[in-house]
């Protein structure tokens, strides 16, 4: 597994381009799908982080699939669907990533404990 500490959005593009690296070796049929969904999960954690606590992106690969697992520190239980403001007449410009994910991953498990938010995703 590959570990990324994300301080930035420097480090989401960096998970990005690894998790599309890996999808690649892996042989993962649409590994812009896994760069996508990675990229919506390293924003994630970055964006609902409470404070200044670290947030980590492991990503490794096996035969035909990459595995992601993400963590970082929230105080509540969140509610999985956070909508960004309405812009325009019922149009948001978010909020969208755990949909995302859903729909994209083959294996999907979001959990909160103990003030940490954990996400393990399979992309097949």
């Amino acid at each position: 597994m590959y570990a990324i500490v994300l301080a930035d959005w420097e480090d989401v593009r960096r998970a990005r381009e690894c998790a599309g690296a890996l999808a690649r070796a892996a042989g993962v049929p649409e590994p812009e799908m896994v760069e996508t969904a990675v990229m919506e999960i390293a924003n994630n954690c970055l964006e609902h982080r409470d404070g200044d606590g670290i947030a980590v992106l492991r990503i490794g690969c096996g035969r035909g699939k990459v595995i992601l697992l993400a963590e970082n520190p929230c105080r509540s239980r969140p509610d999985w669907n956070t909508g960004k403001p309405v812009l325009v007449e019922g149009f948001r410009t978010g909020g969208y990533g755990m949909l995302l994910v859903t729909a994209l991953a083959s294996q999907l498990r979001a959990t909160w404990r103990s003030g940490r938010v954990r996400v393990r995703a399979e992309f097949a």
